[in-house]
Parts: structure tokens; sequence; C-alpha cells
């Protein structure tokens, strides 16, 4: 599942060791770490401080953590010893929209997480898959104004955009030069489901949540599945935009599959 979300590093707190039977228990917490071998796993008391910053003292049966050819036996110490992410911030942009606004004397607020690339005030930005063309007014990081944000900020900034219902949820903000522009007729992700062709199914991906018809299925080491969209909708492929490819299909109350997008055919 963690693969699936993109999540390369993990590491697993077990908080509250002062309230264990009796205090700081070294059993309780073997109970908790046989569950997980593979992941680091460390106990803490957040309330005492013990192994957050500094080595805990109740703790002495403790051996520590290993993490990128690291040891240690504190949370800063793994934080430290994690690989930072890529700096996209030199990428082309891409933004999703999570949700959208509109407040008065200000007017339309798109509020997102940068993927990738960065935006200024009065840039240009197109909307996909409207095509719509938009001009930054106002960027907010925290309540506080700024004038540029870049990739990893999650950020709000106003459009002189006067049609908020046509903006939703799902949508993509990119650098105009980067016309993400066209309908999308299909796609093939690989997966690792029992679906059947002809199912019609919701697939989750990004902040989207898209009707497609599965119309063929090639099972081998993998399963690839194409799809058709029966809505507006853009995705890319995972060699251009890994976190704009990783989908899960199911209903609306079941995930029955996960996977990534390798390939996009669109209207022409």
């Amino acid at each position: 599942i963690c693969s699936a979300f993109g999540i390369e590093q993990l590491v697993i707190l077990v908080n509250k060791m002062d309230q264990t039977e009796p205090s700081f228990s070294q059993i309780r917490f073997d109970e908790l770490k046989a569950l997980s071998n593979q992941i680091p796993i460390i106990p803490i008391s957040s309330r005492f401080g013990d192994n957050i910053v500094e080595e805990s003292t109740n703790m002495p049966w403790f051996q520590g953590w290993s993490m990128n050819d690291q040891q240690g036996k504190t949370f800063l110490e793994i934080l430290d010893a994690m690989t930072c992410l890529e700096d996209l911030s030199n990428e082309a942009f891409r933004m999703l929209i999570e949700n959208v606004y509109k407040i008065s004397g200000i007017g339309t607020v798109l509020l997102g997480k940068i993927q990738s690339g960065m935006i200024r005030t009065n840039m240009k930005i197109q909307i996909n898959p409207l095509n719509l063309i938009e001009e930054i007014k106002l960027i907010e990081v925290n309540d506080e104004t700024i004038q540029e944000a870049y990739a990893g900020s999650y950020v709000s900034f106003s459009v002189r955009s006067m049609d908020k219902k046509r903006i939703r949820r799902g949508m993509i903000c990119s650098n105009v030069t980067n016309d993400l522009s066209g309908q999308i007729s299909s796609f093939t992700a690989k997966d690792s489901s029992c679906i059947s062709e002809g199912s019609q199914l919701i697939v989750y991906c990004h902040t989207s949540r898209i009707s497609c018809q599965i119309i063929e299925i090639k099972s081998n080491e993998c399963t690839l599945v194409k799809l058709v969209p029966l809505e507006v909708t853009h995705v890319e492929k995972f060699t251009d935009f890994p976190s704009l490819s990783r989908i899960w299909i199911g209903t609306l109350s079941k995930i029955i599959a996960v996977g990534t997008i390798i390939d996009i055919e669109k209207k022409i």
C-alpha cells in the first residue's frame, strides 16, 4: 500500500511507552515489533521526550534502528538519516487542485500542492483539462503572502476567473508553455488485480475520482488494463510524472486494485 502511494521511506513510532504495564515494557514493545520486521520501529514517550531528541534512560533494552546504512536510537537521528526528496522546482509546473473557493474581494482561490516547478505572481497558468488560461494574482503559504512558491509547497492562490463552477477538485494546473489540453480517450495501467473486461469501475488518481470502463486486459507477470474514462479528466504517465500516475481501482466503498499509468491516448 505504501509503495502504491509512492512512500519510499517509513518509520514506526510506538508512543506512550510510559503507559505500559510495567512502564517502558520491553515485552509489550517486542509484541508490536514482531508485526513489522522490515520497517524501523522506535519506542518513544512524547510526554517525557524518551527517544525523541535524546536517547532514553528508561529503555536501555532498545537496541536501536538501522536505515540507509546508518544506525541510531532517536527519532531525530532517523529523520537525519532519511534520503532527501529530489528537488523538482526546475521541472515543468504541475499542481493538483484540492479545493476551490470564491472569496469576496479576492476572487477565485485555488488550493493545492505544487508537485513540480514553481509559480510567481502575475504568472499565467493553464487549468487542465479545461484548457483555461488564468493569471495568478496573489499567493499565500500558511497565511503569509509571498511572491513565489516552489515544488513541495501547499499553496493557495487567487486567479482572475469569475467562473468558479468550471474549476473543480482533481484538475491540474500547468505552465501555459507545457500545454496539456486535450481529452483523454483511454489509458493503460499496470496493476495486480482480478477484474474483468467491460466492468465499469471508479479510478482514483491524485485528487480525481474518475468513472471508467475496462475495455482490455492482458495478463502476464503483471496485469495490463486499458481503461476508457467516461468523463473529461487529466492524468499523466508514470515515466513523466509519477505522482500524477498512481491509481486505485474500485467502487465507492472498496479498493480492488492498485497500479500505475504507463500509456495514454488522447482524442484528436
